[in-house]
């Protein structure tokens, strides 16, 4: 029974990014408006809306990867620095949540960069972090250890959705 309700949880964490993406935009009365086009220089340089997608993600990764290392290397060194050598792994658990954290903020500015800073930093933030939480509880709580190596994956995806939304 506890394997369905972990399943479950799993399922609507990643399954229900897919909503959000399919969320309409409210029509504006500007949108008959047609956008001035970038001059010849310029158009090679600014990423058409195909391209878009790949930008998040690349940037969502690359800034995650940074973020995941520097909070780590951070956490590590605040928790032994105020702890005394208590015992043989002082500064892990610091690490580890340190790790956590830097990669959420370091994601969600990525998939921010990536899409030319056209969402809301603050709402992606708000999601990378409570996408990684509900993964870490998910892990936690249950058997399958596998979820937390998951929940990038669904925080990257659920970022990139609200990011796009948002724009």
């Amino acid at each position: 029974m506890r394997l369905r309700t972990d399943a479950a949880l799993v399922l609507l964490v990643v399954g229900g990014t897919s909503a959000l993406s399919a969320q309409e935009r409210p029509t504006s009365r500007f949108t008959g408006l047609q956008q001035a086009e970038a001059p010849a220089p310029l158009q090679a340089l600014t990423p058409s809306a195909e391209e878009q997608p790949e930008l998040m993600v690349v940037y969502g990764l690359l800034l995650g990867g940074v973020g995941l290392i520097a909070g780590a290397f951070a956490g590590y060194t605040l928790e032994s620095a105020l702890c005394d050598p208590c015992h043989e792994f002082s500064g892990v658990s610091g690490g580890i949540l340190g790790a956590t954290v830097g990669e959420s903020l370091g994601l969600a500015g990525g998939v921010h960069l990536g899409n030319q800073r056209g969402g809301s930093l603050g709402l992606d933030i708000l999601v990378a972090t409570a996408v990684g939480t509900a993964g870490v509880l998910a892990a936690v709580s249950s058997e399958l250890g596998f979820v937390i190596f998951l929940t990038p994956v669904a925080q990257l995806m659920a970022t990139s959705a609200v990011e796009t939304h948002h724009r």
